[in-house]
């Protein structure tokens, strides 16, 4: 079983109360529980408490080993300042953003938001495996579909075949 992973859905928009919460976010968190991974869900969207309040807050546990969080190119600046929150309470956590953000400009973004690794494409199945060779000591630069720092520069693995058989992953975890 992973060490636990807390899952970060930046905040869309100051104070909404209407929003449609992350579909990829959502099979991210079932996949990794259907596999016995402990992970837990952060939604910034659902108070109207300061995020770096909220993000504080639940990292002061010191339980998490990973962050995970994501989203489309027009939320950059929540996601930077959700990463940078991470990174000033807990520079130790394993950082992990995917979504159209990374997938869209793997280069850029991973140059401006600094993370540990990025996920290219479909997540769901990446994700599980990116966590069991981290937790297994082992070298991810096999795992299709992501990107992490080698030597201060950027490695892209190949990228991963869709999922063709929608049946073959667990329902959304909203």
């Amino acid at each position: 079983m992973a060490s636990n992973i807390l899952i970060i859905v930046p905040r869309f928009a100051a104070y909404r109360s209407v929003y449609e919460f992350p579909l990829g976010l959502a099979y991210i968190s079932s996949c990794l529980k259907c596999k016995d991974m402990n992970t837990d869900i952060l939604n910034l969207n659902q108070d109207n408490v300061n995020v770096v309040e909220l993000i504080t807050n639940k990292l002061q546990t010191g339980k998490y080993k990973y962050v995970l969080t994501g989203g489309l190119s027009a939320h950059y600046k929540q996601i930077k300042t959700t990463l940078d929150t991470v990174r000033s309470i807990d520079p130790n956590i394993k950082i992990i953003v995917g979504g159209g953000i990374i997938t869209s400009t793997p280069e850029l973004m991973y140059r401006y938001l600094l993370p540990d690794y990025i996920v290219l494409g479909e997540g769901e199945l990446t994700i599980v495996e990116l966590i069991n060779e981290l937790e297994n000591g082992k070298k991810v630069n096999y795992i299709n579909g992501i990107g992490y720092n080698l030597n201060n520069e950027l490695i892209i693995t190949k990228p991963r075949a869709p999922i063709l058989e929608l049946d073959s992953i667990p329902w959304p975890d909203f």
